[in-house]
């Protein structure tokens, strides 16, 4: 599972993925001060590629307005969009004085990912869901979810089926979870629960759509019969981000 294409589908329309429970809509109204319009067609220009155009707009927009919510969320995500990751961390930081929302947290996490540098994605990412309160339960469910694919690309699968089963806790209609919980538990060689966790998956994305086709052939690739009882999995521990650096617990 690519990570950028999770993280880009959980964030914006068209530019970026949504999925199932969540909208791009859902993500900016988690705050107190949302504006009911975005301001100046920002949105219209990333959706459009012209990611230095939002840039400007919302620029000009912060200098009337520096507490303007969305001003900031567009402002951070053409950053981001251009490749400029260490700008885009400090517009995340400066946006966070004013807001909490976790779009901010959650961006910043993205940019130590996109250079590689997994161990402060994932000591960030845990932070994140950390700040963000249980009401907020999208935005951790979000966190959780990458928390668990940063842990499949170190091959630590228990601790990301760990994280995949919390993210499914707080949203059990995202068959992206349960996807990841599927690819988890084929890792650890538990391949009735992979079967089961890829089943839920595809009753939510349908046989038909492109996702919906590679889960399929997942399923097809466990090689078990579907009708074998699940044998009952184990629950492991997620271990701390920041000291998660050896092997497995």
């Amino acid at each position: 599972m690519s990570f950028k294409n999770a993280f880009i589908y959980l964030f914006l329309s068209v530019v970026l993925w949504i999925p199932s429970t969540l909208s791009a809509q859902d993500l900016i109204n988690n705050s107190d001060n949302q504006e009911e319009e975005v301001i100046g067609g920002a949105d219209i220009a990333i959706d459009q590629g012209r990611y230095a155009d939002a840039e400007k707009i919302c620029r000009a927009e912060l200098k009337l307005d520096n507490r303007n919510q969305d001003a900031w969320i567009y402002l951070c995500l053409s950053i981001f969009l251009q490749g400029r990751y260490s700008e885009c961390r400090r517009e995340c930081d400066r946006a966070l004085q004013y807001f909490t929302l976790g779009f901010f947290s959650d961006l910043s996490s993205q940019t130590w990912y996109n250079v590689k540098n997994y161990d402060k994605a994932l000591a960030s990412f845990a932070e994140s869901v950390k700040r963000q309160p249980d009401y907020a339960g999208y935005r951790r469910q979000v966190g959780w979810f990458h928390t668990g694919i940063i842990y499949e690309k170190r091959k630590q699968y228990h601790n990301a089926y760990a994280a995949y089963r919390e993210a499914i806790r707080l949203d059990g209609k995202n068959y992206q979870f349960y996807e990841g919980a599927g690819d988890a538990c084929k890792q650890l060689n538990l391949k009735k629960e992979a079967l089961e966790y890829y089943q839920k998956s595809l009753s939510l994305v349908g046989k038909t759509s492109k996702s919906g086709k590679r889960i399929q052939e997942k399923l097809e690739a466990l090689n078990i019969p579907a009708k074998e009882k699940k044998k009952s999995a184990s629950q492991p521990e997620i271990e701390e981000a920041t000291t998660a650096e050896g092997s497995e617990a």
